[in-house]
């Protein structure tokens, strides 16, 4: 009853190697930080940017990402088989990151108040919810974002 995952590997050689792979990022990504602290200093607060304009964008970007990509379309695939074959997926998971950098750089870098914050990201979550992700070959579209004191904890 030893099922071979795919690429001839057991179910443990699998998670090993997700596990090595994973701990390589990991040690990168401590020292791309060590190197670069700078990049993840917090801004203070009489630094930060008036949000306005950058919400006023960020809001033009959902509605563009809402007229190009179909919600009831991205929302109906369900399966990793139809999320590696679908047309519309990957652009749409393309056209995603510019909005969710946008959001970061308005969090991070902005004045916007705790209450508009969460109002983008729930907004935000709509579309990473229904584009979904795809995690070790498994497709995923129930993570859950919320914004803590100008943090996104992920949960799922």
């Amino acid at each position: 009853m030893n099922e071979q995952m795919p690429m001839g590997l057991t179910p443990e050689q699998l998670k090993a190697m997700q596990d090595k792979e994973k701990a390589k990022e990991d040690a990168w990504l401590a020292q791309y930080i060590e190197e670069n602290p700078d990049k993840f200093k917090e801004i203070a607060a009489e630094d930060r940017r008036e949000c306005g304009p950058e919400i006023a964008e960020f809001e033009t970007m959902l509605y563009v990402f809402e007229k190009e990509y179909s919600l009831e379309i991205l929302n109906a695939i369900t399966t990793s088989e139809e999320a590696f074959n679908h047309p519309i997926r990957e652009p749409a998971n393309l056209a995603l990151k510019p909005i969710v950098a946008k959001f970061n750089s308005i969090k991070d870098e902005t004045d916007i108040s705790p209450e508009k914050l969460n109002e983008l990201n729930m907004r935000r979550k709509k579309l990473v919810n229904a584009v979904g992700f795809i995690n070790g070959g498994e497709f995923d579209k129930n993570i859950q974002r919320k914004v803590n004191g100008g943090k996104v904890e992920h949960n799922r």
